[in-house]
């Protein structure tokens, strides 16, 4: 079962294909107008994938902290909280 949004599947293709251009391996060979079209590209792009891991930060702490106050509850054994580290 694939649990990943097809957005952000299309956010890591991009991602990808930002990183796999050949163009910006050699920064040099680029004119002007696409150093400054593929600066844009990848601060846009990174701008996205910071604000999906903030999210997912948020999510992961909120998470964490549940299963700290069960087991701090009892009401979760030790054990089943370290198999999440």
């Amino acid at each position: 079962m694939n649990t990943v949004p097809p957005a952000e599947i299309e956010r890591r293709r991009q991602a990808e294909a930002a990183v796999a251009d050949v163009r910006i391996s050699d920064p040099a060979s680029l004119d002007d107008a696409e150093l400054v079209s593929v600066v844009k590209r990848l601060e846009g792009l990174e701008a996205e994938l910071s604000t999906i891991r903030k999210q997912l930060f948020h999510v992961l702490d909120a998470l964490t902290a549940e299963i700290e106050r069960r087991v701090a509850a009892g009401l979760m054994p030790t054990e089943a909280a370290e198999s999440t580290s």
